[in-house]
């Protein structure tokens, strides 16, 4: 099974840094030592920070991908938002999709992804199954250039304690799919927002309460729940079984199923799509 003509976008991490760095007006540099006093410091040092506390053990599964910017021999095939169907893992290994993209200059970017795992492979295992992969397809690969490792902690708990934290240090990843970018910049303008509300009253104690309001209402934090429930669910299927979730997964309308991975699915709607997921799968995928 696999997904192709959906919207799909690659960001380009180098000049996204360097937009969000010239739009910071006052940025210092240097040690440790010299840096000015602060109020209120945010950790957004990423999911494995080890100064922010959170509401129970870590136990993740593990994202793992490997990618590379491809040239191909003629016109790069269409975009590909996961492909279950060529070849199946080595026994004892866990299942894989390729996500691609034909991007502006005329090549394509390939990448295969284990979704969620308990083993935390390193990203390197995965080159020699896109290579597989690739020669099993119409698309003969003339160069390859930039390559695309991650390695992602998947259902960490939320943070708890005194300690600010945004982005991937604050749970933003998403348990079920591994995006945390869209989230991060989406909810960064309302928590920068609430942080400078509460420093303006005095004092930075209510700083981390603030901002922890807009990142994790009710809603969001039970929508996370249901997520979560997703990747314990898909850690006990095998290829098969993965193959027909995700083809009665994508039978929902894009509304539905555009919203899941963007993590803006309400709790109550997150739950219909799953019981009548449910109702159409196999006794095998349910379990």
């Amino acid at each position: 099974m696999g997904c192709s003509g959906a919207v799909s976008a690659r960001v380009d991490r180098r000049r996204l840094q360097a937009s969000l760095l010239a739009s910071v007006p006052d940025r210092r540099r240097g040690t440790a030592e010299d840096a000015p006093a602060a109020r209120l410091v945010v950790d957004t040092t990423g999911a494995e920070s080890p100064r922010v506390p959170r509401r129970g053990p870590a136990d993740p599964g593990w994202q793992v991908a490997w990618g590379e910017v491809l040239d191909v021999e003629g016109a790069p095939p269409d975009a590909l938002l996961m492909d279950w169907l060529r070849p199946a893992p080595a026994a004892g290994e866990p299942p894989s999709f390729l996500y691609a993209l034909p991007l502006p200059d005329g090549r394509w970017f390939a990448e295969e992804t284990v979704l969620v795992s308990r083993l935390a492979m390193p990203p390197e295992a995965l080159r020699a199954r896109l290579h597989r992969r690739l020669d099993s397809m119409d698309a003969p690969v003339r160069a390859r250039h930039e390559v695309e490792r991650c390695r992602i902690p998947m259902g960490m708990p939320l943070p708890i304690g005194s300690v600010a934290a945004l982005g991937s240090a604050a749970g933003f990843i998403h348990p079920a799919t591994g995006y945390s970018l869209a989230a991060s910049l989406r909810l960064a303008a309302p928590a920068a927002r609430a942080i400078a509300e509460a420093l303006s009253g005095g004092g930075g104690a209510g700083a981390t309460a603030a901002l922890h309001a807009p990142c994790w209402p009710e809603d969001r934090a039970r929508a996370l729940a249901f997520y979560r429930l997703g990747i314990e669910a898909f850690l006990r299927m095998d290829l098969t079984s993965v193959r027909a979730f995700f083809e009665s997964f994508f039978q929902h309308s894009p509304s539905v199923w555009g919203a899941w991975p963007a993590g803006v699915l309400p709790p109550l709607d997150s739950a219909a799509a799953m019981l009548a997921r449910e109702r159409m799968t196999t006794p095998t995928t349910r379990s």
